[in-house]
């Protein structure tokens, strides 16, 4: 395993070519990164295309880099097994481009990232440095966030995702496995927002909203009370299950709550409290009794509470023991 340097010609150089060094001197004394080498860029390095399919690196360390690395001239990849800190401008010139990162990922603050660019983590821990990112995703291991983190996008796809207690603001959510641990986080998101297979757990939070949020398959599960504001969108649980425990859900902003198919449940008859703030909640049918406040179903009567043995049917087609 060697360590690298770049070239400190101007460039744009091809990563290809061997004036690669041993120490940050421009000796060019060695060629391309092989796999696992530690590649190292700095303020001295220039400007460097990626111009091959694929480049295998140990580790990447672009502290205090300030020319481009572009990684997709070609098309190409750059996945760093363990640690990788990333400076300076990174360009995607093809779009097509990716990185991959085993270990924990730091954005030095300055740095200019191509949004189309996507980056997938296998493990290890996210440090943003307000740096607002491209798509991120999850496939496997467990991977942490050190700070509020702003990303294009979110399609988690395996592993677990941890927010470690801090902000997540993401474009479109699109998730298929895994597990997104929201703890006591804000959870913002400003495009689609759609669940068809991962484990979500929410203990404190706060999820925001500008479009309808969709179960369509996995799971939300409330580990404490948590908070909502949609902006005037739905909660549509369309498949997999809603479990509430015995938390409180206080809604605002006029959100709307409504279950056309999968399983919504809590711990125990009226363990758990819907409190809708005037909202609409059409069409739940629950395998519990959920106690529900300053709410109405889709005929205006206000609930109680809705679903449980012995419920009776309220005129918005859910299950429901008390109309007042």
């Amino acid at each position: 395993m060697a360590t690298l340097y770049p070239t400190q010609d101007a460039g744009p150089t091809n990563w290809s070519a061997a004036n690669w060094s041993l120490a940050d001197d421009n000796a060019k004394n060695h060629v391309k990164p092989a796999n696992a080498d530690v590649v190292i860029f700095t303020v001295n390095s220039g400007s460097i295309d990626l111009d091959e399919n694929s480049a295998n690196l140990a580790s990447l360390d672009m502290t205090g880099y300030a020319a481009t690395l572009d990684i997709t001239v070609f098309g190409g990849t750059i996945t760093v097994a363990g640690d990788c800190t990333l400076d300076g401008t990174l360009a995607n010139t093809s779009a097509s481009g990716s990185l991959t990162v085993g270990g924990d990922l730091v954005l030095v603050s300055g740095l200019t990232f191509d949004i189309t660019l996507g980056t997938t983590m296998t493990g290890g821990t996210i440090t943003s440095n307000a740096v607002v990112y491209g798509t991120v995703t999850v496939s496997s291991g467990t991977v942490t966030m050190l700070d509020n983190f702003t990303f294009a996008a979110c399609p988690l796809t395996g592993g677990t995702w941890n927010t470690g207690g801090f902000d997540m603001a993401v474009g479109a959510v699109v998730m298929f496995g895994g597990t997104l641990n929201l703890g006591s986080s804000s959870f913002t998101y400003t495009a689609n927002f759609l669940n068809f297979g991962t484990a979500i757990t929410i203990n404190g939070g706060d999820l925001v909203g500008s479009v309808d949020m969709g179960l369509n398959g996995g799971s939300f599960t409330a580990l404490g009370d948590f908070s909502s504001d949609l902006n005037g969108n739905d909660f549509k649980v369309a498949g997999g299950t809603l479990d509430l425990g015995s938390s409180t859900w206080t809604q605002t902003n006029g959100d709307g709550f409504t279950h056309t198919s999968g399983t919504v449940t809590c711990t125990s008859d009226n363990s758990a409290t819907i409190d809708a703030a005037g909202n609409t909640l059409s069409n739940i049918t629950a395998s519990n009794i959920i106690d529900v406040i300053n709410g109405t179903d889709g005929g205006g009567n206000t609930k109680l509470n809705f679903g449980g043995a012995g419920g009776g049917r309220g005129s918005g087609g859910g299950m429901m023991s008390g109309i007042m």
